[in-house]
């Protein structure tokens, strides 16, 4: 929610910049976090198992867990694999600003003091 804001109602291009670097730093913590609570619950499942089945059952539940992680890091690698694009592009904009009035000749165009309309009035 933030990062569409702040890119839409910043003051000029760096606001869009600077919302596509932390918006793409928090999706890298939040896979991290994701993937580290996941093996977290895998663990605890098992120690928990560990602590209430007796031999054969610690076994067979262990073993379903095992097959159960490794089938979901598999899919998850297949599908890693088919959403990365070939060559990876980044949101940075590389542009020059410019300003309007010193690219028109008239420095009172800056648009420092804000935006006018007592221009109209001349005409």
């Amino acid at each position: 929610m933030w990062g569409p804001g702040h890119a839409l109602r910043g003051q000029d291009a760096s606001c869009v910049d600077h919302a596509v670097t932390v918006l793409d730093s928090a999706q890298l913590q939040t896979e991290r976090f994701f993937f580290f609570g996941l093996v977290c619950y895998f663990l605890a499942c098992i120690c928990l198992v560990c602590l209430l089945f007796d031999f054969k059952g610690r076994v067979l539940v262990c073993s379903i867990f095992t097959v159960t992680l490794l089938w979901l890091s598999c899919k998850v690698a297949k599908i890693r694999r088919v959403l990365m694009p070939e060559k990876w592009t980044t949101g940075h904009l590389n542009c020059k600003r410019v300003k309007i009035g010193e690219l028109m000749g008239d420095t009172s165009l800056t648009g420092e003091r804000g935006i006018s309309t007592n221009f109209a009035t001349d005409i």
